[in-house]
């Protein structure tokens, strides 16, 4: 055809639906003259939120800044990955959750590292008891490390040794709806895609969801209560939020539980750190209250 050709749609082209699949349309060569000067590479990948093209390095879309990539990149399939299991070496039978030892035969495991893949037996890495999942040391390393970053950034009665993942609990405690994590650098990581996070004296304020929705976290004895933020119709140019007085949502950590900022709620805390200590030494292995991957950001 002529790629000048502006008359009739007479090019079939297959186009990428948001949410997976593909339609077919018409176009005509001088349409598809204007496509094919900003072809996608292979490898680049559309935003599931705005649509906008992104190369195969980026983790976040450069058009708004979600963390939305999809399953599937142009020219590359993602294979489902198959799940992470410790195999018997004695019966070959497969753990697909952490056991010292075979179920079957009480036989030594082969295990598998949920965060990076690699194989090991139990002298090369540990269990954790939440998630019954099992982490080699290097991976528990760069974990504990990431954790000495939090306990720098966070108050002292947000920390959680275990990891900074807490259930997010909507309709004011009535339901588990997601999770949140708080990151480095007022990152917070969530069900419902990337948000942000802010000390304000003992209380957090967060902001997640799409459209993004600010909340004030307030810490309780089982967790927090989550108050939601309203922008205020002052029209000051600081965006600046008012509290609405009645909790939206509710909060519980799900790796352990946070420091006690003082007085009773601190002796409290420092019993249960002093008797975890002693667990551990008993057992001749770190009991952790953390099922959380560990991350390196």
């Amino acid at each position: 055809w002529d790629w000048g050709d502006a008359g009739e749609r007479s090019v079939t082209l297959a186009k990428w639906n948001v949410k997976g699949g593909i339609s077919l349309v018409e176009a005509r060569p001088s349409e598809l003259a204007v496509l094919m000067q900003e072809t996608p590479c292979v490898g680049a990948w559309f935003c599931n939120a705005c649509c906008h093209r992104n190369e195969e390095d980026k983790r976040c879309c450069d058009g708004c800044g979600a963390d939305s990539r999809p399953q599937h990149k142009v020219g590359l399939v993602q294979p489902k990955a198959a799940p992470k299991v410790h195999q018997c070496m004695a019966c070959g039978k497969r753990h697909e959750t952490y056991s010292a030892r075979c179920v079957s035969c009480t036989g030594e495991l082969e295990f598998t590292c949920v965060f990076c893949g690699k194989f090991g037996r139990e002298a090369d890495g540990r269990g954790e008891d939440v998630k019954l999942e099992w982490y080699c040391h290097p991976c528990w390393e760069k974990f504990d490390q990431h954790n000495r970053s939090m306990a720098a950034e966070l108050p002292e009665c947000w920390f959680v040794t275990g990891g900074q993942v807490w259930a997010w609990e909507a309709d004011g405690g009535a339901r588990q709806s997601g999770q949140i994590e708080f990151d480095r650098a007022g990152k917070l990581l969530t069900t419902w895609g990337v948000g942000s996070w802010t000390c304000k004296g003992e209380a957090l304020e967060v902001t997640l969801g799409k459209p993004p929705e600010a909340y004030r976290l307030a810490r309780s004895p089982s967790g927090f209560i989550a108050t939601h933020l309203a922008p205020t119709t002052s029209g000051s140019a600081g965006g600046s939020s008012s509290v609405v007085a009645a909790p939206s949502a509710r909060g519980r950590p799900v790796y352990g539980l946070p420091r006690q900022s003082g007085g009773v709620g601190g002796l409290f805390g420092r019993a249960i750190a002093f008797l975890v200590l002693l667990m551990r030494r008993n057992s001749q292995r770190t009991v952790f209250l953390a099922g959380l991957a560990p991350v390196v950001l």
